[in-house]
């Protein structure tokens, strides 16, 4: 992972003697955004004449089943040196593809499988990895639920992101306006010229008014406390939560109005990283997910339920624990047992690549990296729907799993499953309040007779009562 500056300055310190000897893995190139160029290798014979290569193809790491899926993948790649990892290792069980309804059922699978191999595996030897931050939510949400413990190597829980808190904090003041915590932390974030000294005088205000922190804003609006440039970002602030409130006050859905919210108030303009908005557009999916478990459900009763679900005290102290991680991360890592989840297309590649062929290859190594941590046992899985800023989408299996489709150590799971299976032409229903759907197989086992598990044509799926569901 060298950039073209650094090819070039060694090119200046070897120019007299051309004296030179690098070490390095065109396969594994997965830093070009940071500059890296693949071409430093490629091109290494090109630059220097009188080269001597050495492959290094034996593989001390995993069996030969998951270096033949790795091969299978890497192989598409057209900006590469010709070699295929082989190893003298013995033989271990084939590389399992599954597929899931959702992500949900996805971190379900993951959580499930540790504890069915607890007595093959340490829980040190289990990484999960994904492509983006954002998908650690769902994740860590089973794991606590399973009572398993985890750490996340290189980042901090998902619960624990800025923009997570910050937008937590919105809706902790929306629900309870004299919370000072809350109001401390989002009145000048977005950055709006709220300074120490401002919010000082703020809170003097507050207490000789005997006032609420959201009635404080109108007060100060009201009696020009602010210079003209803060009043106006204030007024923003106090335009939003106006909407906000009226929205939820007319059933609005609570993640859409959320989401507007946040736009309404130049938050997500304010984040301007693909990687937080990702990870507010996953906290926006869990509050779609919350409505559609509680169809009365209201704002302080998902707090109430978040603060109970994101507590982690009760895993900590555990010398023992399963990794999560991104890909990126776990590059020169090696794990008995590796769980790699979402393998669709617009996330593993990312949709940043937009199908730019470079992009690609690189989204390709990326995943290759990922397969070859795995030591003993290798598990890929995709979804059918995946959430996204709390709609329900359909997503396509990743362009890499038809690339190892061929290999023979390869088992296929996922075949069964496709978005077909969930739309039964003789279980169409309408619902008086959800609309048209299907009824889907009930899988819970606390759903009871008189309640079945239903895909909305809007994209939530809900719990209901049979006895409101009517043929469609």
């Amino acid at each position: 992972d060298t950039n073209k500056i650094q090819s070039k300055l060694l090119s200046l310190l070897t120019s007299d003697k051309k004296n030179l000897f690098a070490v390095g893995d065109d396969n594994q190139l997965i830093y070009g955004w940071r500059g890296a160029s693949v071409e430093n290798i490629i091109d290494f014979e090109a630059r220097y004449p009188n080269t001597k290569i050495y492959k290094l193809e034996e593989n001390y790491r995993s069996t030969p089943q998951i270096l033949d899926v790795a091969n299978n993948l890497i192989v598409n790649n057209k900006k590469r040196m010709d070699k295929t990892l082989w190893t003298q290792n013995n033989n271990g069980p084939l590389v399992e593809l599954v597929s899931q309804y959702n992500d949900s059922d996805e971190a379900k699978f993951v959580a499930e499988k540790i504890k069915d191999y607890k007595d093959e595996f340490k829980l040190s030897d289990f990484a999960v990895f994904y492509r983006t931050n954002a998908q650690s939510r769902v994740l860590e949400d089973q794991l606590r639920k399973n009572k398993i413990p985890y750490k996340i190597f290189g980042n901090i829980s998902f619960y624990d992101r800025a923009e997570i808190k910050d937008t937590v904090s919105y809706l902790r003041l929306v629900v309870n306006p004299e919370d000072e915590v809350a109001f401390d932390r989002i009145i000048n974030m977005p950055p709006r010229g709220i300074g120490a000294k401002t919010l000082q005088k703020l809170k003097e205000l507050k207490n000789n008014e005997n006032l609420n922190h959201l009635d404080l804003i109108t007060k100060a609006l009201e009696s020009k406390f602010f210079t003209k440039k803060v009043e106006s970002n204030i007024s923003r602030l106090q335009d939003g939560l106006k909407v906000f409130k009226d929205n939820l006050k007319k059933n609005t859905s609570m993640s859409e109005s959320v989401e507007s919210f946040l736009i309404d108030i130049g938050y997500q303009e304010y984040l301007n990283d693909d990687d937080r908005i990702e990870n507010v557009s996953e906290f926006i999916n869990l509050i779609a997910e919350y409505e559609e478990t509680f169809n009365n459900g209201d704002l302080l009763d998902f707090l109430n339920t978040l603060s109970i679900s994101s507590q982690v005290d009760s895993l900590d102290g555990h010398d023992e624990s399963v990794t999560l991680m991104t890909v990126h991360l776990a590059k020169g890592l090696e794990f008995p047992c590796v769980f790699l989840v979402g393998l669709e297309d617009q996330l593993f590649p990312h949709i940043r690549t937009h199908d730019n062929g470079d992009e690609i290859e690189e989204e390709r190594r990326l995943c290759y990296v990922a397969i070859t941590r795995a030591i003993k046992r290798l598990h890929l899985s995709y979804s059918v729907y995946r959430k996204i800023f709390g709609q329900t989408m359909p997503s396509s299996r990743s362009r890499f799993i038809d690339e190892i489709s061929d290999s023979k150590n390869l088992l296929r799971l996922d075949n069964e499953l496709n978005q077909n299976d969930f739309d039964n032409e003789s279980n169409k229903v309408f619902h008086y309040r959800f609309g048209k759907g299907f009824i889907v197989e009930a899988r819970d086992d606390d759903l009871g007779e008189d309640v079945v598990l239903v895909q909305f044509d809007s994209g939530h799926r809900k719990k209901v009562f049979i006895d409101d569901l009517e043929e469609a």
